[in-house]
């Protein structure tokens, strides 16, 4: 960041990046809120099913990481879900101190007859990129996802 002004910053809040990421996920959690609502979901209740169909019988802390839930909530969501019939839960055989979480065919069906909707939302908001700026801006985003783990 350059200096033009007197020793003023060079910097505004809509050039920075960190802005368009936080107003992208408000604007996307709340059009993905609305596109849920018909199938009695939330965004965080579909993170955890899209989850665990692609990978089933995953420890809690390990879903809260992979769904960006905080273990305190997302302990609280898997009792709703599982109410629902959605998801089931039992102790690890290998380790009886670790819940594991899996999703039933309720949960399954929920997820796919929900899939076209959330599809829609994510298609709206990469209207107009090619596929290949697609991949490109997927490899960006990984690429500071990598970076922002590593701290700095």
């Amino acid at each position: 960041l350059g200096e033009p002004d007197g020793g003023v910053p060079d910097f505004s809040v809509e050039d920075s990046h960190a802005y368009y990421i936080y107003s992208l996920q408000s604007l996307s959690y709340a059009a993905l809120a609305e596109a849920l609502r018909p199938h009695d979901l939330n965004p965080p209740a579909w993170r955890v099913l899209a989850n665990l169909q692609e990978r089933d019988e995953v420890g809690v802390h390990d879903l809260a990481r992979r769904t960006v839930v905080d273990v305190s909530n997302l302990s609280k969501l898997i009792i709703a879900m599982t109410a629902k019939g959605l998801l089931r839960k039992k102790r690890s055989a290998a380790d009886a101190r670790v819940a594991l979480v899996y999703i039933t065919d309720k949960g399954r069906r929920k997820f796919e007859t929900a899939l076209p909707a959330v599809r829609g939302v994510l298609d709206h908001n990469l209207a107009g990129f090619s596929d290949t700026e697609r991949k490109t801006f997927l490899t960006y985003l990984r690429r500071m996802m990598k970076n922002a783990h590593a701290g700095g």
